[in-house]
């Protein structure tokens, strides 16, 4: 009994830890930029590094939290935790109201409208207003800030944090946000989707089969349109973003069919699996 009680002891705080610290913690480091005014001489700092790492890495990393190809990615989920892509939902809408109208009331510059051409690495578009907060950190904090909270494996939750932080930080590294958007954007989304998680347990919505279906075929059209008529403004990042896309397209597509029934998603598996057969006997005659 006392294994137990320990055991959910540890949990509780454990949960605690991962709903208050991240967003406590960039809270009180924006402080700190701001009160020391430091905004501008960090980012050159971070911004610099690309002396290192180069550009094209960064163009590629920062499209991952771009609201369109970022949300396709939870179709993937769509069959196995209908919950997790439920709550991200109601995250997002929340995120968009609070990002929109910080966005209208602080209408802050960018650095393009500041620093002088050459003076740092610039990548994609030149947006020179409404920086703050960034949007690509929200939208990557709203979606990492929920699947923290609705999985407890330790590894998981570490990996999607380092995952969303360097999301979040790419927006610098491209030139395009100050830290102190970044971090404003990361209290955004993990606060959203802490607000997503009780309204969802509190007013007992649940994620039926028919709601299941229909946000799963929303996921799937955007998937679509995606590798067909949008542009994430850095084309350095075009092969990156269609594959992204393919992928999700084809695994959304067995996911969902699973959603509608397994039979359906056994028998496009099998057709897949022998049209590449097919395609590799095409290609190779000689193979077996």
């Amino acid at each position: 009994m006392w294994k137990n009680l320990i055991q959910k002891a540890k949990v509780c705080n454990s949960d605690v830890m991962w709903t208050w610290f991240p967003p406590a913690t960039a809270l009180v480091i924006s402080f700190f930029v701001y009160f020391c005014k430091i905004n501008g001489q960090l980012f050159l700092t971070i911004n610099g590094l690309q002396n290192v790492t180069g550009t094209t890495i960064w163009s590629n990393i920062t499209i991952l939290g771009d609201g369109m190809l970022a949300t396709i990615l939870i179709i993937l989920l769509i069959r196995r935790r209908p919950d997790v892509v439920w709550t991200i939902a109601v995250a997002s809408i929340l995120s968009v109201i609070i990002l929109r109208t910080g966005k209208m009331i602080f209408n802050t510059p960018r650095p393009p409208m500041i620093f002088e051409e050459g003076s740092f690495f610039l990548s994609g578009p030149c947006y020179r207003r409404n920086g703050f907060p960034s949007g690509h950190a929200t939208t990557a904090f709203t979606i990492g800030g929920s699947l923290v909270m609705m999985y407890r494996n330790t590894i998981f939750r570490y990996a999607i944090f380092v995952i969303a932080g360097i999301i979040a930080i790419s927006r610098v590294m491209v030139g395009i946000h100050w830290p102190i958007d970044i971090l404003a954007g990361m209290i955004i989304g993990w606060v959203s989707s802490w607000l997503a998680l009780v309204i969802v347990k509190q007013k007992g919505w649940q994620v039926g089969p028919w709601k299941q279906k229909i946000v799963g075929l929303i996921l799937l059209t955007a998937s679509i349109v995606s590798i067909t008529g949008y542009d994430t403004g850095y084309p350095r990042a075009f092969w990156f973003h269609r594959i992204i896309s393919i992928i999700v397209i084809l695994a959304g597509s067995y996911e969902l069919a699973h959603v509608y029934s397994p039979t359906y998603a056994l028998r496009g598996l099998s057709i897949t699996k022998r049209t590449f057969l097919l395609l590799k006997k095409a290609i190779n005659p000689e193979l077996p």
